[in-house]
């Protein structure tokens, strides 16, 4: 669209401009053209396979056309020779200079329609040609494969630009290429071209938060059936499009100072405009979600009483313009509509018997209430992490106080405050040192081989864990869980295959069982992890470590209860045997909890 009106704009004054991607290699397929000929100049490729003298063939032909053509021809031939010669030994953009210079081609394309144009793209070539000298590949063949590919991929360079931004000319360029720009004047074209909604149609459609649609396909039947989930998807993908399209449509509407002209073409405009109200009613999302081009929401937003039809010709309309003053008597005039349709139906419903039937079922189903309204919000799945989140937020609210403000997961050294570091950046720092020695701790106990010596268990896990994570452990803390009675009946427990770390779980449970909060019991999915359970005496030993800094096994007890009881729930669900015993185990209180 852009090329058509900018060859229509060529011979009106002031120029045309237009960054255009096609220009130098289509500007100069000539010099393409005839660097690649043929060295023979013979016959077609289908006869050469016949020809045993091509000079032969040449001689007759050439004997039989006129003299002054004759003449031509060998000169031509004469200077194509001559520059196959010299692209032996000159440069490609040596050989363009002296093509140009002897042949005065640049001069012919300056003195052209537009030749200021053509012929900085004639140096545009030539600034290719050293361009592609600075590259590993040399020679007049290299050259040559490489505008092949620069044409056969659509890698033109686009036209040479000419012109300032301070030119007396009439700028042509795409919407978002004038994005930031203003003029006082502008033609806003080609209102009336369909949205490409191409993309919507595609066999597998993707969205970022929707994830993968595609359609049912049913390869024995040879069915294709279209999925909830892919039309999900296509739904909003094109809500997505049509709001791009409305901004693409505002930053035209608003790049012209003083007057904006814009212009459309279509096949039927009756047709086009009966699908729009007759007045300024406010139109519903689904109206503004059928249009398939910019000027039909133009259309929609002037409404069929302010379009005025110009001249004989029924096809051309013009858009009314308003004032100020306009907008403000129409808003006024639909402010006492909305006050007087008020009174109206005030006066209705105050005249209708509400001891009629109809009145009776009229209330009825306005009233009516959706009892599973909750469950239509739930989310399908939730983890135990969730969970204890929450449980450890009602903890702090209930118990908050000065001295349990430092009770997040900080690293063992906490008690040394990191020089110029604000508070808030002590407390930030050691949240985030604190996580990663929860899972340095977490990482070196799932791994632990407990047949080992305990003395020897730093070079245990110096051979298991990354070193970053295996720095973090601290040696007098991890030696006194190996010896302490907890360590010694995950002993006993390994030995006889009893012992089981990082457990995944998913249970299906009421909703209300997690939120005692809410009403409805519809199942929802609990997935989470249990760091240690070992089987003892046809019982569940469950474990779960803690590495959070506390001064009181109370506080771990209020922040972790129900982890633990959803832990110990999932267990005899999924195991059939009873959980005997919960158990924390703080590493930095050095000492197992119990939990009743």
């Amino acid at each position: 669209m852009l090329v058509a009106a900018f060859g229509a704009l060529q011979s009106i004054l002031p120029p045309a401009a237009t960054t255009s991607k096609d220009g130098t290699l289509s500007e100069d397929a000539p010099h393409a053209s005839a660097v690649q000929s043929d060295d023979r100049p013979q016959a077609p490729d289908t006869e050469a396979s016949e020809i045993t003298d091509p000079m032969e063939e040449y001689q007759i032909k050439m004997d039989t056309l006129p003299a002054a053509l004759r003449e031509k021809l060998l000169r031509f031939i004469e200077d194509l020779q001559h520059y196959r010669q010299m692209s032996h030994y000159l440069s490609i953009h040596e050989l363009l200079y002296r093509i140009f210079d002897e042949t005065g081609y640049d001069r012919y394309a300056a003195a052209m329609p537009a030749g200021k144009r053509r012929k900085a793209n004639l140096d545009a070539m030539i600034d290719m040609a050293l361009a592609f000298e600075k590259t590993s590949y040399k020679g007049l063949f290299d050259y040559i494969r490489y505008i092949e590919k620069l044409k056969k991929y659509n890698s033109d360079q686009g036209e040479a630009t000419i012109f300032s931004d301070q030119d007396d000319l009439v700028r042509i360029m795409s919407i978002h290429k004038s994005k930031g720009l203003q003029f006082p004047v502008v033609f806003l074209s080609g209102l009336g071209r369909k949205f490409n909604k191409q993309d919507l149609n595609d066999a597998v459609l993707l969205d970022s938060e929707m994830g993968i649609g595609c359609d049912y396909v049913d390869l024995e039947k040879k069915v294709k059936i279209p999925s909830m989930q892919r039309a999900a998807i296509r739904k909003k993908l094109a809500m997505d499009q049509l709001g791009e399209e409305l901004r693409v449509l505002y930053v035209a509407m608003t790049r012209a100072e003083e007057k904006l002209i814009m212009t459309a073409a279509v096949d039927r405009i009756d047709r086009l405009l009966d699908k729009y109200p007759d007045d300024l009613s406010p139109l519903s999302g689904t109206q503004l979600q059928s249009a398939g081009s910019f000027l039909e929401w133009i259309l929609m937003a002037e409404g069929r009483e302010k379009l005025e039809r110009t001249g004989a010709d029924r096809n051309v309309i013009e858009l009314t313009e308003y004032t100020l003053e306009d907008l403000q008597r129409t808003a006024k005039e639909h402010a006492l509509h909305r006050v007087a349709l008020q009174d109206v139906m005030r006066q209705a419903v105050a005249s209708v018997d509400d001891r009629t039937p109809a009145y009776q079922e009229a209330v009825q189903a306005l009233s009516y209430v959706y009892p599973q309204e909750e469950a239509t919000r739930l989310y399908p799945k939730h983890s135990v992490s969730e969970i204890k989140e929450t449980e450890i937020e009602q903890f702090e609210v209930a118990h908050a106080s000065a001295a349990q403000k430092g009770w997040k997961l900080t690293v063992d050294t906490s008690e040394s405050n990191p020089t110029g570091l604000r508070p808030e950046s002590v407390a930030q720092y050691q949240e985030k040192a604190g996580a990663e020695v929860g899972d340095a701790y977490h990482h070196a106990l799932e791994s632990y081989d407990y047949q080992d010596a305990p003395e020897h268990c730093m070079e245990q896990l110096k051979e298991k864990l990354p070193e970053a994570e295996w720095k973090l452990i601290n040696p007098k803390r991890f030696q006194a869980f190996l010896n302490s009675p907890l360590a010694a009946r995950f002993r006993k427990a390994q030995a006889a295959g009893q012992l089981y770390r990082e457990q995944h779980f998913m249970k299906q449970v009421p909703n209300s069982y997690l939120f005692p909060d809410s009403d409805t019991t519809e199942p929802v999915l609990l997935q989470g992890i249990i760091d240690a359970f070992f089987i003892e005496d046809e019982a569940i030993v469950l474990v779960d470590y803690k590495s959070d800094h506390v001064r009181s096994e109370e506080t771990l007890i209020g922040r972790y209860q129900k982890q633990l009881e959803l832990y110990a729930e999932a267990l005899e669900s999924i195991t059939g045997l009873p959980v005997k015993e919960k158990l924390i185990y703080s590493i930095i209180l050095e000492k197992t909890i119990a939990l009743n």
